[in-house]
């Protein structure tokens, strides 16, 4: 777990200084920690209101398609976990924050997203453009904070290759454990051809409209703001996965999707963006795994 009292802006103290001295240059890193961790929780709150609870229900109750009100509340959950960025950016590494998820939440949360509402309808299309306003505001925030150049998690090469191969393994073994109890066969689905351009373009949708969405919240920064609540790490990784199962409530009608799969997959995503201290690894895996679920 990392150390509540662990990032200090400019070293330890000389030792000519004397406690008053030392209190004193320790006191504003603790207090804007403080206040960084508080309004991360308002926006975690916030986040986790429209995640799990509106978004449910109204899947539940049948009421959100494709359209306008699916991407308002996705721009809602876009701009929540934008805001996050913004308020930690002195301090992204605490929440596993690293270039390359910034670059990815931009991507594909502009470059991905902002297209699909061609044809549309202008309401829509006016939605998506939104999305398009936050991503470059977001950035010029980041950039303008110096504070933050150097502050930013570990990004590994290694781990992003695991994390891709466990996703695409986990999700290969639960479909075949399905096939096994249920006795049905694994036909590939009908989301796309079954080549490497068709699972690079499902590959690119999922990651536009559900890794980008959740990986920040769950794996990133409502694990760093139980670590600074000084919570143990395999009880933040049972609580993000747990938390995680119930945003998918919509699948209840699935059992062993919703029993098996799901659970599996928040296990195995917190646990790469644990080991990893990056959160880039849980959002690469978590587009593989819904990519190999797109087809089997």
């Amino acid at each position: 777990m990392m150390a509540a009292g662990g990032d200090h802006e400019g070293g330890y103290p000389s030792p000519s200084s004397g406690p008053a001295d030392s209190q004193g240059a320790q006191g504003p890193t603790q207090a804007g920690r403080s206040l960084v961790s508080r309004r991360i929780g308002w926006l975690l709150l916030g986040y986790f209101l429209v995640r799990i609870l509106l978004v449910n229900f109204l899947q539940l109750q049948g009421s959100i398609e494709i359209g306008l009100s699916a991407s308002a509340l996705e721009f809602g959950m876009y701009a929540l976990i934008a805001a996050m960025f913004a308020v930690a950016r002195t301090s992204l590494h605490r929440f596993k924050i690293d270039r390359l998820s910034l670059i990815l939440f931009v991507i594909f949360g502009v470059v991905v997203t902002v297209p699909s509402a061609a044809g549309g309808g202008t309401a829509l299309e006016l939605m998506y453009c939104a999305f398009g306003l936050i991503a470059p505001v977001l950035v010029v925030v980041i950039v303008r904070a110096r504070h933050s150049l150097g502050r930013w998690a570990p990004t590994n090469l290694n781990w992003l290759g695991l994390g891709l191969g466990s996703a695409v393994a986990l999700r290969l073994v639960v479909s075949a454990l399905d096939s096994i109890v249920t006795g049905r066969e694994l036909p590939v689905q009908s989301a796309g051809p079954m080549t490497a351009g068709g699972l690079f373009a499902v590959f690119l949708t999922f990651m536009g409209n559900s890794a980008v969405l959740e990986e920040p919240a769950f794996r990133g920064f409502f694990w760093g703001y139980l670590e600074d609540l000084r919570w143990k790490p395999v009880w933040i990784w049972l609580l993000q996965a747990a938390l995680f199962w119930l945003a998918h409530l919509r699948y209840i009608d699935r059992p062993y999707t919703f029993w098996v799969a799901l659970p599996a997959a928040g296990l195995l995503l917190g646990w790469l963006s644990w080991k990893s201290r990056s959160v880039s690894t849980s959002l690469l895996a978590h587009a593989a795994y819904n990519t190999v679920g797109a087809f089997f």
